[in-house]
């Protein structure tokens, strides 16, 4: 059996499963959707599982990163939250928030966040929010 261009073809039927074969198979999907669909489980779990035991990864890094300084200074801060985002919020909520704000006394909702300056020679200030 020969191909067009008078080079022989060694196999008439391919094979369909070859072992070494690398790339995006459906063996290379299949483990890719199997790993996502179990870190989503995973994630489900934790979240059902209640609080967090430790701080978050997130923290854990800071940490990791400025845990030997020792804090200069801290300045807790609040700015005003935009209108817009209050508006949603409270059409989300049917109208909850606004309700809520007014019992507590509350007349915009406030963005808190501090800003810590930590000492050293070249002592990083940082913003947490």
């Amino acid at each position: 059996m020969e191909a067009a261009n008078d080079i022989p073809i060694l196999f008439a039927t391919p094979k369909l499963w070859i072992s070494g074969q690398r790339g995006e198979g459906l063996r290379d999907i299949w483990n890719s959707v199997r790993k996502g669909a179990t870190k989503i489980i995973q994630r489900i779990k934790d979240t059902l599982g209640g609080p967090r035991a430790g701080p978050s990864p997130a923290v854990r890094g800071w940490l990791a990163e400025y845990g030997q300084l020792e804090i200069e200074s801290i300045y807790a801060c609040k700015k005003p939250v935009f209108s817009i985002i209050e508006r949603i919020g409270n059409w989300v909520t049917q109208g909850k928030l606004k309700e809520n704000m007014d019992r507590q006394g509350y007349e915009q909702m406030m963005h808190l966040y501090m800003i810590v300056r930590l000492k050293g020679q070249n002592g990083p200030t940082v913003k947490i929010e």
